[in-house]
């Protein structure tokens, strides 16, 4: 029900199936939440998260996705990040998506420092970057004029064998040339 964009209907269902004693199960409430949170009703997906919790009912790692990504698209990193560390408290990792996003809204805040540390970090606890974390990294480190950054974060994507893509040259070549870089520019446009 809720997939279908009538997420007050699916809430009115899931407490419904509450008050009849059926238990609903963690996938339950997390497309509940999921729902909330591409609506916008953030702060409605907290408190259902809330009741998830006082009902027992062990979060997984696609609710937390939910809520950090929401968190992220509404400026509110602070809780974002509360809401990353509860995911350790819960026994539960961040996977690649849930860097990805925290450091989307990063880079589109202009935090490159803390961007790349979270890569770091990310890499620390045995989570790689992916081609998505190297793409988001360099189109914000080029977008905020940090070219030299982004060419060392594009040697390294190629160190590790990450492929790069048609998205990653395009944004370092583009910023070579306004740069007026043409030689490097050419040598990016020539490794792919």
């Amino acid at each position: 029900v809720s997939i279908l964009g009538r997420w007050e209907e699916a809430q009115r269902f899931l407490v419904d199936m509450i008050h009849r004693g059926i238990s609903p199960n963690v996938q339950t409430f997390t497309v509940l939440i999921d729902s909330l949170c591409k609506e916008d009703k953030t702060q409605e997906a907290i408190s259902l998260f809330e009741l998830m919790i006082s009902k027992g009912i062990q979060p997984d790692v696609v609710t937390f996705n939910s809520l950090i990504s929401a968190l992220c698209k509404s400026s509110r990193s602070n809780e974002a990040a509360q809401f990353q560390e509860n995911m350790t408290s819960h026994g539960i990792s961040p996977d690649i998506c849930t860097y990805n996003t925290i450091l989307d809204f990063l880079c589109k805040e202009g935090r490159s420092r803390r961007a790349l540390g979270l890569v770091e970090a990310m890499a620390d606890g045995g989570v790689l970057p992916d081609v998505v974390t190297y793409n988001t990294l360099i189109h914000g480190l080029c977008h905020f004029g940090q070219v030299r950054e982004a060419t060392k974060l594009l040697d390294k994507m190629m160190d590790h064998n990450v492929p790069l893509d048609v998205t990653t040259s395009n944004v370092i070549i583009d910023t070579l040339c306004k740069e007026r870089r043409l030689r490097e520019a050419i040598d990016v446009f020539e490794c792919t």
